[in-house]
């Protein structure tokens, strides 16, 4: 009985440490950012600037019959997107970005169909942990 349970506290002790070491940020983590997109008949948001990590989309539709969805892209493939965004809704999701130049996509935009997305380490500060950065057309 002995035999079994010195490794289970061990292993049990160990996973407790890993836990905790988890836990603890690193000093540089980067703050969760939150990016407001409204669709409107135009298509995409003027160009969007934001810092390397979490970056959560939260995209409305602001009446645009036209536009339903918003894409980014790297290299002409889709790394994120939500679709079916009818008039008066809304939906997010969250991408983790690395630094360098995406494309955003808004298929059925009657001037803007593609816009700019920069992923930068230095963009203006924020001292909150979520930074609203509203885009509209």
């Amino acid at each position: 009985m002995r035999r079994l349970v010195v490794p289970l506290v061990a292993a049990v002790a160990l996973l407790g440490l890993a836990a905790l070491l988890g836990l603890a940020a690193p000093a540089g983590a980067a703050k969760q950012q939150t990016v407001a997109v409204k669709l409107t008949p135009d298509g995409c948001p003027k160009p969007i600037k934001v810092k390397p990590g979490s970056v959560t989309f939260k995209v409305s539709n602001d009446g645009a019959d036209n536009v339903s969805e918003f894409e980014v892209l790297q290299g002409g493939k889709i790394v994120g997107e939500v679709e079916n965004i009818a008039p008066g809704l809304q939906r997010s999701f969250t991408l983790k970005l690395k630094a360098g130049s995406y494309v955003t996509y808004c298929p059925g935009g009657d001037t803007r169909e593609k816009g700019e997305l920069t992923v930068a380490t230095v963009v203006a500060k924020s001292t909150s942990t979520t930074t609203t950065v509203p885009v509209s057309g």
